[in-house]
């Protein structure tokens, strides 16, 4: 599409019937954040054969799991898109009983594992 878009505008009024080729040299990763109680916090690339995203729980096990003090129950994921920023709390331990569906993580999310209170 961007070869031939750049096709006709160079045609219009530069060239005549010009012939350009494309090379994606590189793109950006797709990446999320993951904070707090998880034994590898940090940002982590999202696997390429994900394309919407993925599951909450596969970007914790990604994070090297839950650390000894973590508490599923107080997940929080923040999300900035043209609306602006908007804030889930998450009770992963529900995902894991079987009780719902899972919780899609996108590109650019910030997920932050709180801590047991005990």
């Amino acid at each position: 599409q961007a070869a031939s878009k750049l096709t006709e505008l160079y045609s219009r009024d530069y060239l005549v019937n010009p012939k350009i080729n494309v090379t994606l040299l590189s793109y950006a990763k797709r990446r999320f954040s993951i904070l707090g109680q998880v034994n590898r916090p940090g940002s982590i690339d999202m696997p390429d054969n994900s394309p919407e995203g993925i599951d909450l729980l596969e970007a914790i096990a990604l994070a090297g799991g839950y650390t000894r003090i973590a508490s599923p129950e107080r997940i929080t994921v923040r999300r900035h898109d043209a609306s602006g920023d908007q804030i889930f709390k998450v009770n992963a331990k529900r995902f894991t009983k079987g009780k719902g569906g899972g919780f899609l993580i996108e590109p650019g999310d910030t997920i932050n594992v709180g801590e047991s209170i005990f």
